[in-house]
């Protein structure tokens, strides 16, 4: 999907040039080459600094967590399955080009991994109450701080820590690593509280209602990777071709990305299991799936 959403980037971002440049003024685009795109995007490095310059691709700036999550996964993957002398090695280089910003946010991956492991331990972990509990105070927590400011005021503390302001602005997408972390270990916390007290809300609902319910869930998650690698651009464009005075600007903001890109999700993201199941047919001789 990486691939037409990068596509689709240059070309919108380029017909946004061509009608209103003072609409893709830094620092929320950034014109770089285009053999620099595609090949910093299509192999998730564009935000490693460890070699390189971190790059934006072009208004696409939502991109950057799958450049930190690839470092993650092939960390991930090299800690659980390389042995002997060959995993240090490849863990060290994976670190030395992902680069500091990226490893900073490492810990906030990490606590998903710990959750789905307890998820996956199965058991009546935690008890009922103490699952409301998680499921619940966690949030009101975040919410209290979020109206307090408390974001800004880490972020303010981590320019402190991380003079002089050269050294911050490298930080990238890790300037705001304290709030990440409080928001990381609040979601972990939360997650950890729904997935026992979750399975037994369709109950409180008349069948019929929780079906249609769970089958609209699962319907709009299906497109909720293509809402995240094309609604900026698309905003972007918008901006670009809207007039400022235009009734309900913020309605149409939000929604034809939206409907741009649940477009998008049925040519690219919900075909994939039938890809993947196909590719495993072809590749490694697998039955086909039933159904």
């Amino acid at each position: 999907m990486l691939v037409p959403a990068i596509v689709l980037t240059l070309v919108f971002d380029r017909v946004g040039l061509a009608i209103d440049p003072m609409a893709y003024r830094a620092p929320y685009y950034a014109d770089q080459p285009l053999g620099q795109v595609l090949w910093r995007g299509l192999s998730f490095s564009h935000e490693w600094s460890g070699t390189a310059t971190a790059l934006r691709l072009g208004t696409n700036a939502p991109l950057w967590s799958i450049s930190f999550e690839a470092a993650y996964y092939a960390i991930f993957g090299i800690a659980v399955f390389v042995r002997g002398w060959m995993r240090p090695v490849l863990l060290a280089g994976i670190v030395a080009l992902a680069g500091l910003p990226v490893m900073l946010l490492f810990p906030m991956w990490l606590a998903g991994v710990l959750v789905w492991r307890l998820q996956r331990r199965g058991g009546r972990f935690p008890s009922r109450p103490v699952a409301l509990a998680l499921a619940v105070v966690p949030v009101v927590i975040l919410v209290a701080l979020k109206s307090a400011n408390i974001d800004n005021d880490l972020l303010r503390l981590t320019g402190v820590l991380v003079a002089p302001e050269g050294a911050w602005q490298a930080l990238r997408w890790a300037q705001e690593v304290l709030w990440n972390s409080v928001i990381a270990a609040a979601l972990a916390l939360h997650l950890i509280g729904m997935a026992r007290v979750a399975p037994a809300l369709p109950r409180a609902l008349p069948r019929a209602l929780a079906s249609a319910l769970a089958r609209g869930i699962r319907w709009l998650a299906g497109a909720s990777f293509s809402v995240y690698v094309m609604h900026y651009p698309i905003m972007h464009l918008l901006d670009a071709t809207l007039p400022e005075d235009i009734a309900l600007k913020s309605a149409v903001f939000i929604v034809v990305p939206l409907g741009l890109c649940l477009i998008f999700a049925e040519l690219f993201e919900r075909p994939l299991p039938r890809l993947r199941a196909m590719l495993s047919r072809r590749t490694l001789g697998a039955p086909a799936p039933k159904g």
